[in-house]
């Protein structure tokens, strides 16, 4: 097995990576506070980073997870404070903080004065005494389950609010409202709201759908890549439909050049068929272009067809040609910097996508986009295989 040297440049701190997974995992227990909301309130709309992380009605609620921490009241004084002042702005409304500490249980505290001033610190001088006698009556601190508890009982909601007992099924239904979540909250904070009458629609009719690692806690790896080849990787009816595929594949965690022939060979072997199914196209991305060369290269030599939309080194890349090959080779070759152009230019029925880096996120206008999140390319192999 030929081994190629430097897979990528510049590494990431230990801190680093830990702080972006404690990150990620945050937001990623926020949105699934906002799905139970949504789910035990399906007369309401439930908005989420506009207000506050999650508020609807006359409900505000701000959501910490703080896996890697002890409790001390002044690790709550920022959200807290953020809260008087919300109730300073509305009377009317019930505040909550949800958090997550590695050394509490779950428990609803109403807290004393006291304790609020023990909270605030020298910080209790921003606030007269008045308004935050009346907080502490319309507030509540919420101490939570962890991220995987709270997860579980998201997949038992779902279950129950739409009739699935296969947890699978549940796990594909989360993740069709996640990425709907991840999709509202980019957007402008009035378009950052759902119901559970939208959720309805957007199981019916989704689109994209995104799966993430933390999937994987719920199951081992074996399982985890039969799973996604069951749901989006197999072939279901005798014959293949006629459609056009595009996958992108994030190789940053490449051992061999082998691997990427053999998932190349993979994806081309089971999606095209001449005259019938157009040949699939593969973006390799995070990856040298060095790298991606010499996979030409290797085929070339076995007199392996492709297309990259040249015709000769240096050459230009022809958009036209490249779509109008789709039937004369088996597989179609890309670059990351044209796929705008590609989806410009050019209807997609179904994109792929395999991450571990990144999410490439763009608009593809395809009827099904599916990204999963992989350790690595031999992973992608075991679910296409």
């Amino acid at each position: 097995m030929e081994v190629i040297e430097e897979k990528s440049e510049g590494f990431l701190s230990q801190d680093d990576k830990d702080g972006g997974y404690y990150a990620i995992k945050g937001f990623l227990y926020q949105f699934d506070k906002t799905i139970i909301e949504i789910l035990e309130n399906p007369d309401k709309t439930v908005s989420f980073e506009n207000v506050q992380d999650i508020d609807y009605k006359n409900t505000v609620i701000q959501v910490k997870h703080k896996e890697a921490q002890n409790y001390s009241p002044s690790k709550i004084r920022r959200p807290i404070k953020q809260l008087i002042k919300l109730f300073e702005q509305d009377k009317t409304k019930t505040y909550y903080l949800y958090c997550f500490f590695k050394d509490k249980s779950p428990q609803t505290s109403i807290i004393s004065i006291d304790q609020l001033n023990e909270i605030l610190g020298k910080d209790t001088e921003e606030f007269n005494r008045e308004l935050l006698e009346k907080f502490i009556d319309s507030f509540a601190l919420e101490f939570t389950e962890d991220y995987e508890e709270t997860f579980r009982y998201t997949l038992d909601l779902i279950g129950k609010a739409y009739g699935i007992a296969d947890r699978n099924l549940a796990i594909i239904q989360h993740s069709i409202i996640r990425s709907e979540i991840f999709r509202l909250v980019i957007k402008e904070k009035k378009h950052r709201a759902l119901s559970k009458k939208e959720l309805d629609n957007i199981i019916e009719n989704h689109e994209q759908v995104i799966f993430y690692a933390v999937y994987k806690n719920s199951m081992d790896s074996h399982s985890y890549e039969q799973f996604m080849k069951k749901q989006f990787f197999t072939i279901k009816g005798l014959n293949l439909h006629n459609f056009e595929r595009l996958f992108i594949i994030d190789a940053s965690k490449y051992s061999s050049r082998t691997e990427l022939a053999e998932l190349t060979y993979k994806i081309r072997n089971k999606y095209y068929r001449k005259d019938k199914s157009p040949s699939p196209i593969i973006c390799f991305r995070n990856i040298r272009d060095s790298v991606i060369t010499e996979l030409k290269k290797s085929m070339a030599d076995k007199n392996e067809q492709f297309f990259d939309g040249t015709y000769f080194d240096d050459d230009k890349f022809r958009m036209r040609d490249f779509i109008e090959r789709n039937q004369q080779v088996p597989v179609r070759f890309i670059k990351e910097d044209f796929l705008p152009e590609l989806t410009d230019s050019f209807p997609l029925d179904k994109v792929y996508q395999f991450f571990s880096q990144n999410r490439l996120d763009f608009s593809s206008n395809a009827s099904k986009d599916i990204s999963v999140e992989i350790d690595d390319i031999k992973q992608a192999i075991n679910i296409i295989s």
